[in-house]
């Protein structure tokens, strides 16, 4: 455990759907892959499926999850709700209203409803109230049925700008400092973890003024204002469209993210005529130094190209309605790594059952999440430990000597900040998410 100190956090309890009240149900605005279906020629799937699909939805988007799983088991299927990254009981519903809610997404999503026995993946716009959404559905076969997995975009959230994510100035300067130069920046994190929209707001806090900018890439719905998306040529190749960008003088070029070797090994050698930036999963900062290391099978060319590796860990906010503040003792702030001087810590407030739900979080305690960031530099020190080809182990304790910033650092700044608990720091860092 990295920081030993509190109680360990209560583990979320179970909730039931809403049932109190009466609330308009979301609208489905079409399929995102262009597909939109006759849904008169599906009337009897329309009649059992539609309305429970959207009381589904509504309940989902109203408790602001980010992902709906439904997971066969047998006579019924379990439904989780992750809410701020945490998982919450959404029910269990019966295979037959199970199988007609799943069937009535797929049709709603443009996929194939005969199609039972393949993976399957689309989208579906929708709207709730003011809000709009994109849901992005995943349905795979298991031995017991059809798994339904619902990714949630709001896209009425702004987070633009690294400031936006928990960020602050000191951040945003390290990474134009990291591009003054031609190099590879990367920003990792584990799957799931935002870190698209991570590297989004990194190029965002680039100044237009002093750079040319390209996209390269599938950069999804995302608008990144004064980055020119760069069309390839029908069958080009990532090496000649990268030639053609240094042709017509780019300073900086986002390339939307690395899957392959091929892929790394291509943007590392073009990174020595001009500044790369790019994403892929990776569990840290140090871990995805190791992993560029292993795509090109060459450390020298790491070593010479990588200008800097930003990992993101993604933490809860607490809810600012109802947090609780208290003045800590000046020997916890030491054990726990804070200015001895620090006045005030918050904490989420208590649930119980005789405590009225906040309207804000609906008795959560949290609401949204904040990114922790660290920085592995390329400065001499590290150049010479990555021609050894070295463990991420290594790579962070260097990092840690060197002074680099580090997510459990940034993350008690977080904490300083009174943006989350220490408790919540405590739970964020048992998890391998």
């Amino acid at each position: 455990m990295i920081f030993k100190f509190g109680k360990k956090p209560e583990q979320p309890a179970e909730r039931e759907y809403r049932d109190e009240e009466e609330y308009e149900l979301v609208k489905f605005k079409g399929a995102t892959n262009g597909n939109d279906p006759n849904l008169h020629r599906a009337q009897r799937l329309v009649d059992a499926g539609l309305e429970p699909a959207k009381e589904l939805v509504t309940d989902a988007l109203l408790r602001r999850s980010e992902l709906i799983r439904i997971d066969p088991k047998g006579a019924q299927s379990q439904v989780t709700l992750f809410i701020d990254g945490m998982p919450y009981s959404g029910g269990r519903l019966g295979k037959q209203e199970s199988m007609a809610i799943v069937q009535m997404l797929k049709l709603l999503a443009g996929l194939d409803i005969k199609i039972r026995n393949q993976r399957q993946k689309s989208g579906l716009r929708a709207a709730l109230e003011d809000d709009s959404y994109e849901l992005e559905l995943t349905v795979a076969p298991t031995d017991a049925g059809e798994r339904l997995i619902i990714r949630v975009k709001d896209l009425s959230l702004e987070l633009n700008t690294v400031e936006d994510l928990g960020g602050n100035v000191d951040h945003k300067q390290k990474l134009r400092d990291l591009l003054s130069d031609n190099g590879f920046l990367a920003i990792v994190g584990p799957p799931n973890s935002g870190v698209t929209t991570a590297a989004h707001a990194v190029m965002r806090g680039l100044d237009p003024y002093l750079n040319q900018m390209f996209s390269l890439g599938d950069i999804g719905d995302k608008e990144l204002d004064n980055i020119t998306p760069f069309e390839p040529e029908p069958g080009e190749e990532l090496d000649e469209s990268l030639r053609r960008l240094v042709r017509q003088e780019a300073d900086i070029i986002f390339h939307s993210g690395i899957k392959d070797a091929e892929t790394a090994s291509t943007l590392l050698k073009w990174a020595k005529e001009v500044s790369i930036v790019t994403e892929y999963a990776a569990q840290n900062a140090a871990a995805g130094l190791v992993q560029l290391i292993e795509w090109s099978q060459k450390p020298e060319l790491v070593a010479e190209t990588v200008r800097g590796v930003i990992g993101i860990k993604l933490i809860r906010r607490l809810c600012p309605a109802c947090k609780q503040v208290f003045k800590p003792n000046p020997s916890f702030l030491a054990k726990a790594g804070l200015p001895d001087d620090l006045g005030q810590l918050s904490r989420a407030a208590p649930r119980g059952e005789d405590i009225e739900l906040c309207d804000e979080c609906d008795g959560f305690g949290f609401r949204g999440r904040a990114a922790a960031f660290e920085v592995v530099e390329m400065n001499d020190a590290m150049k010479q430990l990555v021609q050894n080809k070295p463990s991420a182990d290594e790579i962070q304790r260097l990092a840690r000597k060197e002074g680099m910033l580090t997510l459990q650092k940034d993350a008690l700044r977080l904490v300083a900040e009174g943006v989350t608990s220490l408790d919540e720091l405590q739970r964020a860092f048992r998890s391998k998410k």
